[in-house]
């Protein structure tokens, strides 16, 4: 089941095996301005940087939060 589905169909499905602990939270980090947290949501994501930041605002915020709810989820070792 896809974690998030964009407006264009296309499904997300998280892969947390991409990135690393500081990776992950390095995302917590309320100035989110690094081009590297782009490139951490972009491997999880499976998604190009370019397609990334490619996105209309309200469907990289699905992903981002959809991201950070699933990485919190105590109940879910994946």
């Amino acid at each position: 089941m896809a974690d998030v589905t964009l407006k264009s169909g296309k499904e997300i499905l998280f892969d947390f095996s991409k990135i690393t602990l500081k990776e992950l939270q390095s995302l917590h980090n309320p100035a989110f301005t690094d081009s590297s947290d782009n490139a951490t949501i972009a491997k999880v994501s499976g998604l190009s940087v370019d397609d990334l930041v490619s996105l209309p605002f309200d469907e990289f915020r699905a992903i981002f939060f959809a991201l950070i709810r699933k990485a919190s989820r105590a109940d879910d070792p994946n």
